[in-house]
C-alpha cells in the first residue's frame, strides 16, 4: 500500500473533516472512494474492473 501526502487549505481540511464526521467514515476511506469514482473518457476504472482468470471460460455457467 502506498502513502500520498498533499497540502490543503485550512477551510478545505475543515470541510473534509466535517464530511467525515457526518458520514462516520475516515478521511482515508472518503478519499479512496473518491479516487475510485474518477473516470477517464472511454476507459473502465481498473480498480473496479472484474478480473477473469485466464484459464476460465467466462461464458460457462457455474
Amino acid at each position: 500500500m502506498q502513502q500520498i501526502n498533499f497540502r490543503l487549505a485550512d477551510k478545505e481540511k475543515a470541510h473534509l473533516e466535517r464530511y467525515c464526521e457526518l458520514t462516520e467514515r475516515t478521511i482515508s476511506d472518503v478519499l479512496r472512494q473518491y479516487i475510485r469514482s474518477l473516470s477517464v473518457s472511454g476507459a473502465l476504472n481498473p480498480i473496479d474492473r472484474p478480473v477473469i482468470p485466464l484459464d476460465t471460460d467466462p461464458t460457462s455457467s457455474v
